[in-house]
């Protein structure tokens, strides 16, 4: 059997919702070859997750497992949180008081051994959670949606702003501010593979960490426009009073195989923007 290496995607935290919040985030990688080339459709892998505390050798506080089969061009998609638990509870960790760092493990066909694929700081833990289990004594949030459409040609390497998703925020005085947004980008052709970046950007600067998502928009044969969804929650301590907040979209690489497009016309879901405010 080929060496089977696994390229991570992204690592999204889904949590939108400051009452129920599901406990649960996902995670989206793409299973290759040693020689790079993408595992086709329909392959049985398995994944061992576990979150440590406080660092990337802390003490475990979750771990789970999940049974998978790659889509095309060896997509995986998992639900964090929803696996077979192998070690404690989700909804038991303290979010608002360690970092947390993921470790992802995997092994193909149920044959192999698991194969350590590294360890990744949560930078976006999920504060809807958060906010809950910790119970911020006031709370605001402002919806701000996309408006109009968005071309990126493989060459469109310059950041582009989302029409809709920029807004001036006044922060008051001892809060933490939640900026989240969620969105779709579009591939415009047949068996195409292209990348993209949406960064949020504060007062014109993007975050050294933790406010960026990379994409891959991967479509096939049967689908002109499959899509890959971006979810950012970047919580930030900002000084009181005015700042700008910008959500920004770009190509990733000049050799895309096609351009992507976010359309925010009403075709398509609406690209959101939510500031929420947590105040003590």
């Amino acid at each position: 059997m080929k060496k089977v290496i696994l390229f991570t995607l992204c690592i999204i935290t889904g949590y939108f919702g400051f009452s129920q919040a599901p406990n649960a985030f996902n995670y989206q990688a793409v299973v290759r070859d040693a020689a790079w080339n993408t595992v086709p459709s329909g392959v049985d892998v398995t994944f061992r997750i576990t979150l440590l505390q406080g660092s990337s050798t802390g003490p475990i506080s979750y771990s789970e497992s999940h049974n998978a089969t790659t889509a095309n061009m060896g997509l995986v998609n998992l639900h964090i949180g929803t696996g077979t638990s192998l070690y404690g509870h989700i909804d038991t960790i303290s979010w608002g008081s360690w970092p947390y760092f993921m470790k992802v493990e995997f092994k193909i066909n149920n044959v192999d051994s698991f194969v350590d694929m590294g360890t990744t700081q949560l930078l976006s833990v999920p504060y809807a959670k958060y906010a809950e289990n910790t119970g911020p004594t006031g709370q605001s949030s402002t919806n701000y949606y996309g408006r109009g459409y968005v071309f990126l040609a493989p060459t469109d390497t310059a950041y582009q702003a989302i029409t809709g998703l920029d807004t001036t925020i006044n922060v008051p005085n001892n809060c933490t501010t939640l900026i989240s947004t969620t969105g779709t980008l579009y591939g415009s052709n047949y068996s195409s593979l292209a990348i993209a970046r949406v960064t949020i950007f504060i007062d014109g600067q993007a975050p050294p960490k933790g406010g960026t998502q990379v994409l891959w928009v991967v479509t096939d044969n049967n689908v002109n426009s499959g899509g890959a969804n971006w979810t950012i929650n970047y919580p930030v301590q900002l000084s009181p009073g005015q700042h700008t907040i910008t959500v920004k979209a770009k190509s990733g690489d000049v050799n895309n195989q096609c351009s992507m497009t976010i359309d925010n016309g009403g075709f398509f879901d609406n690209s959101v923007l939510t500031v929420t405010h947590l105040r003590k």
